[in-house]
């Protein structure tokens, strides 16, 4: 199965190596294209840039399970969530993927198990809007998570009573991912272009006003290109450590 890149390209590989890459070069396209496919997934797992679930179905359990509200934050906000509440209830969100970047859709179901589910849309309080079901609450840590907590009425207890389509991830500038992706590409792309005897492989165009061949060394361009790219880690990409995190493997 053929792979469609998302954040770079072969002809963006290209542009930067300034060299041909077709299906007679060395690599040849479908390599490169393996390649892509490979620092993609990197980026994928670790949850960097927006990614999609859809209509991931949620458990809901008896009561408030024990958690604390104040133990949370609004989603929208850094200050704690430290105002009064009577009555509500919160359905912690255990097993979704995180960090959650926005909430596309919410629906319940009330139907009996034996009938077919009836599916009912929820409204999310966008901190203006009276009559809403229903907002995102997230205490910033580990141990607790993120949460629904509902105003009034409770959704009915049991196995997939909600799904919900969301969005989840570091949510960082496609642009950005881009370049990093390229640079990925472009050093996986060179390291096995310097296994072959291509004349190409010692050589470079210097595209000036005045255009003339430069003897180029594959391991300095390499050298940059990493330096390059943990710039744009330093600068751009989330320290899991510190946000006591880790990379897990995800699909999307």
């Amino acid at each position: 199965m053929s792979y469609t890149p998302i954040y770079t390209s072969v002809a963006d590989v290209q542009k930067l190596l300034q060299f041909t890459i077709d299906s007679n070069s060395k690599p040849d396209n479908a390599t490169v294209t393996g390649y892509i496919k490979e620092v993609e997934t990197r980026i994928c797992d670790r949850k960097l840039g927006a990614h999609n679930v859809t209509d991931q179905y949620i458990d809901v359990y008896g009561g408030d399970s024990g958690v604390d509200v104040s133990e949370y934050l609004f989603s929208s906000s850094t200050g704690r969530f430290d105002f009064g509440l009577s009555g509500g209830y919160i359905i912690p969100l255990a097993d979704i993927k995180n960090p959650v970047i926005t909430i596309t859709s919410l629906y319940k179901n009330e139907q009996d198990y034996t009938a077919a589910p009836s599916w009912e849309a929820l409204q999310q309080w966008d901190g203006t809007n009276a009559g809403a079901d229903f907002m995102l609450l997230t205490s910033g840590k580990r141990t607790t998570g993120y949460a629904l907590y509902f105003f009034n009425e409770y959704p009915p207890i049991g196995p997939k009573r909600l799904k919900m389509t969301f969005t989840y991830g570091y949510n960082i500038n496609a642009t950005i991912l881009g370049e990093w992706a390229t640079l990925a590409a472009g050093i996986k792309t060179l390291t096995a272009r310097m296994g072959t005897n291509s004349p190409s492989g010692i050589s470079g165009m210097n595209t000036g006003n005045l255009g003339s061949f430069l003897t180029t060394n594959y391991n300095d361009r390499i050298a940059q290109y990493r330096y390059e790219m943990a710039k744009i880690e330093f600068e751009h990409f989330p320290n899991l450590e510190e946000n006591n995190d880790v990379a897990v493997a995800v699909l999307c």
